[in-house]
């Protein structure tokens, strides 16, 4: 964060009948520019391969703001994230602090089992917006099946 600093003179501004400012005003704020981050952890994969017909897959994105989460939780749900290659069966914003903050988001996908079968992931530009209006950028994790199993 940077602080912003105004300073207003005397006598540089009139109120409605004419008065001009006697005291010199100083207004103070911080200013934070840095977008909030949606980091991709390792997703994982459930099931086997050759035996079962669809695969579970767990996307966590981890959301930050210089090491620390200042994105208020907000209604993160299906419409803000595509799956591409699979299905998304849940997502769940984990959230913590006074007043809540969304840290983390769970997203569980289906998709087609099968030796070197992919899903994509991608949460989408805006999707999560910071205390201070930054928004985030389009971000993308992706998970492969193992080969031959």
């Amino acid at each position: 964060d940077k602080k912003v600093r105004v300073v207003l003179q005397a006598g540089k501004v009139a109120d409605s009948v004419g008065n001009l400012n006697s005291a010199v005003a100083v207004l103070v704020r911080n200013y934070d520019g840095t977008a909030p981050t949606l980091d991709f952890a390792t997703p994982t994969v459930s099931g086997t391969a050759g035996t079962d017909n669809d695969s579970k897959g767990t996307f966590v994105i981890n959301v930050n703001n210089g090491g620390a989460s200042d994105v208020l939780a907000t209604k993160f749900d299906k419409t803000k994230i595509i799956a591409i290659g699979g299905t998304i069966d849940s997502v769940t914003p984990t959230t913590s602090g006074s007043p809540l903050k969304v840290t983390a988001v769970t997203v569980v996908v289906t998709f087609p089992r099968g030796p070197g079968n992919s899903v994509t992931l991608q949460a989408l530009p805006g999707v999560v917006t910071d205390v201070s209006g930054n928004k985030n950028v389009l971000s993308t994790g992706v998970l492969l099946t193992p080969g031959a199993g």
